[in-house]
């Protein structure tokens, strides 16, 4: 019998197939249904509650016997998992439906539900592309109401089911709520995916979901670690799912987790054998500083202060180390040259290492580091712009070449002497510098004090005196290889080392006397006086001989400038040196001069 259904409107009709057979010629058995439209309509068939049904046909015909079919416009699939089809914009007129028989698939009672909407109704909101997205904070609320009565599979791309939309973009990681609280009757199934773009290819999948937190028995879904990006909500159509809806999307701040290896203590060493290596892999999102390096040392310099996760690795023998980062994608834009010897690192490292970025082959970095002594390494992979997220190091070790030999020898001036003295007369007074090292590792040579207190490292084999202040200077060689450590002026010489694998301080050092010049200048010289001398700071300066513009200028031991003034001198008058407080007790040389000749006292500060 041909049901009048009216628009809108639904009709409800019982059935039985058991025992059909292929009246039309279609090649299977079937019953039929039908149902006639006064005007053009979107209708949906659904066999919601229909038991022992997983199988139908998804067109209709106009005519009887049939000529050509109608396929559907989309399918869904009811709560209990049975079929639903809608066919949109039918013109008026009877439609016949086959119900399918088939044991196993489609066999026995059923009930078939068609229901109707009036042609035109799609929801303006019915194509991903017609919506425009809104600003969401985060944290913030943001709530969406519609109606999905008409949804269509148009431009929804790899959904399955038709969907009305809503967009929204965050500029910020977020933990995400998607509640239906509120629609009345309650939806008996969502989407419980985010899609990525409009059409959809890839979507965000929700791990928890439930009925239980809207009081209402509506779903409330839950998406986490969402990155900042723009989003494309669906709001599911099909039959029990069907009209009004309220849907309320609310953010919160992601909870930042620190990386399992974000502290070097946390982790354990690994033992890489000679001619062998370790891949280490990890992800340094949300990485720390906390506990990583020693406050004020080499890690820290220059600012800011960087994030790292760390490995550890432990070589049994002097070892060549290669650090590549090849395969991490995208490439890591910047990564550590250095190694730590301790947790949390020093200023005793290994490196900085040689480096390129293009032995990977990928645009990653690869670090060499020569020589390394047998002893545990803590290697940190950074966290800086450009290199966040996952990440792969391969770290492999080979023999050394051959472990150098230092040998520190004696220190000579090029005249093969152990002594010189210097008298500043505004002329060069440069000494270069020899050894009997037999060595081929680094050899260079430390300027001390007399004490042997650290004033600088040479930056060649010779200095020019004549810059220096006043007093005893002691040259010192040392032969290495790696890179120096501990060359600290103030510090004795005895402490620098190496971080390679040997190290040796010359067996002597050459003296160098710096004294006032005696004869051009010393008579005129000896009519200034200063007193009291030895004094706290504070001095007098007398001038016994011309007149005039007169420049005086105080130096430290190590030749930097620490006083300078220009004062008008009649012959017999004195200035006054006021310095107490501001020189620290030691020797200190006076420098005064007029434009034609310079003088210069020793001066004590006690």
């Amino acid at each position: 019998m041909v049901q009048n259904l009216n628009v809108p409107g639904s009709v409800t009709v019982n059935g039985n197939n058991i025992g059909a057979t292929d009246t039309e010629g279609i090649g299977t058995a079937t019953v039929w249904e039908a149902f006639t439209i006064g005007q053009c309509a979107n209708v949906t068939a659904d066999f919601c509650g229909s038991v022992d049904f997983t199988n139908f046909f998804i067109s209709i015909t106009d005519a009887c016997p049939f000529v050509a079919v109608i396929d559907s416009s989309s399918t869904g699939t009811c709560g209990d998992g049975t079929l639903s089809i809608t066919w949109n914009n039918l013109p008026a007129g009877t439609y016949y439906y086959p119900v399918l028989s088939a044991p196993g698939l489609a066999w026995g009672p059923y009930t078939v539900e068609f229901s109707s909407t009036a042609c035109g109704s799609v929801p303006a909101n019915d194509n991903c592309s017609s919506v425009t997205p809104q600003a969401l904070a985060v944290p913030g609320t943001i709530a969406f109401n519609g109606d999905n009565t008409g949804a269509t599979l148009a431009n929804d791309g790899v959904l399955a089911t038709a969907a009305v939309w809503h967009a929204f973009t965050i500029t910020a990681c977020a933990d995400i709520e998607v509640s239906y609280c509120g629609t009345s009757p309650a939806f008996n199934n969502v989407y419980i995916v985010l899609a990525e773009q409009c059409p959809v290819a890839t979507t965000i999948l929700s791990a928890v979901y439930n009925t239980t937190d809207c009081v209402d028995g509506n779903w409330t879904v839950y998406f986490d670690d969402v990155p900042a990006g723009t989003y494309y909500l669906p709001v599911l159509s099909e039959p029990l799912s069907v009209g009004p809806y309220d849907v309320t999307v609310t953010t919160a701040p992601c909870v930042a987790v620190a990386p399992v290896n974000d502290l070097c203590a946390s982790i354990v060493p690994q033992n890489l054998n000679i001619g062998g290596s370790i891949v280490f892999n990890g992800d340094n999102t949300n990485a720390t500083t906390t506990n990583d390096y020693v406050p004020g040392s080499t890690w820290e310099i220059p600012p800011p202060v960087l994030p790292s996760v760390w490995h550890a690795f432990t070589v049994s023998a002097c070892a060549d180390i290669t650090v590549e980062h090849c395969g991490t994608n995208p490439a890591f834009g910047n990564v550590w040259i250095i190694l730590a010897t301790s947790c949390p690192g020093n200023d005793n490292i290994v490196g900085p290492g040689t480096y390129d970025n293009t032995s990977c082959g990928d645009g990653n970095y690869s670090v060499f580091y020569d020589d390394v002594p047998a002893g545990t390494y803590y290697l940190p992979v950074l966290g800086d712009v450009g290199a966040f997220g996952p990440y792969t190091v391969t770290v492999s070790a080979t023999a050394c070449a051959g472990v150098g030999t230092c040998d520190g020898g004696l220190v000579l001036t090029s005249t093969f002497t152990t002594s010189e003295n210097v008298c500043q007369d505004a002329v060069a007074d440069l000494i270069s510098f020899i050894n009997t090292s037999t060595s081929t590792e680094s050899y260079d040579y430390i300027l001390t004090d007399a004490s042997d207190n650290i004033i600088s490292l040479l930056a060649g084999a010779s200095f020019d005196f004549e810059t220096a202040a006043l007093g005893t200077y002691h040259v010192w060689g040392v032969s290495y290889n790696g890179v120096l450590t501990n060359v600290i002026p103030g510090a004795p010489v005895s402490g620098v080392g190496s971080n390679g694998t040997c190290f040796d301080l010359s067996t002597n050092f050459v003296s160098v006397n710096v004294d006032i010049c005696q004869g051009l200048n010393g008579a005129a010289g000896s009519a200034w006086s200063v007193y009291p001398n030895p004094s706290n700071g504070d001095f007098t300066v007398r001038n016994g001989g011309a007149s005039g513009l007169m420049t005086m200028e105080v130096l430290d031991l190590g030749g930097r400038l620490v006083h300078s003034a220009t004062v008008q001198l009649a012959a017999g008058q004195s200035h006054q040196l006021e310095l107490a407080g501001e020189l620290a007790q030691g020797s200190y040389t006076l420098r005064i001069s007029n434009g034609e000749q310079r003088y210069e006292h020793r001066l004590m500060v006690k």
